[in-house]
């Protein structure tokens, strides 16, 4: 057995662990300590190439874990409500300071033993230099544990300054857009999806109102809304697409980056492009109503 220094021994999960077997096992044992202050500092010269990290939507990443055979979905609201609560906690004002309108209340139960916190704010710790979070959506998954994912990203990395969605499930059960709200602080969204002519209306009205949920984001400045269909864009004629428009260059936004292939283009919604007066390219896709691109142009 090879014990490292007690400075501290590198961060062996920090590489791909093929790699480092690969590696390790042509070496003799007198040469492993030497080898591990080798990972340490190659670690180091990477981290600031890491700039964005992927997760799956669902997973130890955004959920916790517990013992195995437990209830998943209870466990996750069980957590919410627990960082929910400690962020109440730390918005108090110190003791002896003016009383808070709202009390946090009473802490919620502790979460049973063997649970494991979601990963998400470990690895950003890690890699310091990450500033985009991919997320997959590539399975269904209950609506319950997709939205205590997105609650848990918001409250494990409220300072996320990218974010790029990534939708493959079948159209008719789209993401819930509106646990992505709490990410004030974002500057780019993408928001990718896997869609088809002929849409679901329900589901388009599921879509639509988690779109308008994300109004608040006034601190955007590139935002990406694309539908794939195989290896075509499918034009999916938002309707709140301009309205979403509307409401971030209201609040402040100053969007410069507009990639959009939802949208439906007519006289209201040409209105809401030419309002963003910050824009310094747009990538549109769109079908015409009574208005073209002549008429964009005209109001910009």
């Amino acid at each position: 057995m090879v014990h490292f220094p007690s400075r501290g021994g590198p961060d062996w999960s920090s590489l791909p662990l093929e790699l480092l077997n690969e590696v390790a096992a042509r070496l003799p044992s007198i040469d492993l300590c030497p080898f591990a202050l080798v990972c340490q500092s190659w670690r180091q010269a990477l981290l600031p190439l890491v700039t964005t990290l992927h997760a799956p939507l669902v997973g130890s990443v955004t959920l916790p874990t517990g013992p195995p055979g437990g209830p998943q979905l209870d466990l996750c609201r069980r957590y919410i409500a627990a960082l929910d609560w400690q962020q109440q906690a730390q918005r108090q004002p110190p003791a002896g300071a003016a009383a808070a309108s709202t009390s946090p209340g009473p802490p919620p139960p502790p979460l049973p033993p063997g649970t494991s916190p979601p990963l998400l704010q470990r690895l950003l710790r890690r890699f310091p230099y990450a500033t985009t979070l991919g997320l997959h959506r590539g399975t269904l998954s209950h609506p319950g544990l997709e939205a205590a994912a997105l609650r848990a990203t918001c409250g494990l990395a409220p300072g996320l300054a990218r974010l790029h969605l990534y939708d493959t499930v079948a159209w008719d059960f789209p993401a819930r857009l509106s646990g992505l709200a709490g990410l004030t602080n974002l500057v780019a969204l993408k928001l990718w999806g896997l869609g088809a002519p002929g849409l679901d209306a329900s589901a388009q009205w599921a879509f639509n109102d988690g779109l308008m949920a994300l109004s608040g984001l006034t601190k955007l400045q590139e935002l990406t809304i694309r539908w794939l269909f195989g290896r075509q864009e499918v034009v999916f004629t938002c309707p709140a697409g301009p309205r979403l428009l509307e409401a971030l260059t209201r609040g402040g936004a100053r969007l410069s980056h507009l990639d959009l292939n939802s949208y439906l283009l007519e006289p209201a919604s040409t209105a809401s492009i030419a309002a963003v007066t910050s824009l310094k390219s747009l990538c549109l896709y769109f079908e015409a109503q009574n208005t073209g691109w002549e008429q964009v142009r005209g109001r910009a």
